[in-house]
């Protein structure tokens, strides 16, 4: 009977440690209207709150800005972060991306904000842009860049498209914009030495 009990416990646990993997996730932060509120009066600017749940292998996550030079991303700015936790909330806050970045990271034990990566400011006379971000949850796979904005400057028009385009460099490109900016973030089971 112990076996037999033994065997179910492990068939179970297996079953649910695999189901685990599902629920690892980058997701758009869902707050209350109060909470929305209270953002919306303390960040003037853009930004994306985010939620994150992984497993106990996540270490460390990468936060990074690309810019887009002929079909190839090239980073342009970036910042690692050290986690105790698998879970939390990453808030990011910017205008231009050009201008850089503000990120906050909280988690149960643990929280960081930092000014950082200002990339050189490009000429943007005459230049009208646009920022697409993150809107839905998307699965979190370590050692794999998530891009959560896109941005871009133009002279001429904006098309809509989602952050997902950041896989499609080539449809970016072709669009003729004069600079295209990404923001990503990669989550890692490396610790930051």
């Amino acid at each position: 009977m112990k076996r037999i009990f033994a065997l179910l416990f492990c068939l179970l646990f297996t079953g649910c440690a695999s189901m685990g993997g599902d629920s690892m996730t980058l997701s758009p932060a869902q707050l209350t209207q109060k909470e929305e509120q209270m953002v919306q009066l303390l960040t003037p600017n853009q930004g994306i709150l985010l939620d994150f749940a992984a497993d106990e292998q996540l270490k460390s996550l990468s936060v990074s800005i690309k810019e887009l030079d002929g079909t190839q991303w090239v980073s342009v700015g970036g910042g690692s972060y050290g986690l105790e936790d698998s879970s939390g909330r990453i808030a990011l806050q910017f205008d231009l991306l050009d201008e850089g970045l503000r990120t906050a990271i909280q988690t149960k034990n643990y929280f960081v904000s930092s000014n950082n990566f200002k990339p050189e400011k490009s000429d943007r006379e005459g230049l009208a842009w646009g920022s697409t971000i993150l809107s839905d949850s998307v699965p979190l796979e370590y050692e794999t860049e998530i891009p959560v904005a896109i941005q871009a400057f133009t002279t001429g028009s904006f098309y809509s498209t989602g952050v997902s385009a950041y896989y499609e460099p080539e449809q970016l490109a072709e669009r003729g914009y004069t600079k295209v900016l990404a923001l990503t973030i990669t989550f890692s089971t490396q610790q930051l030495t």
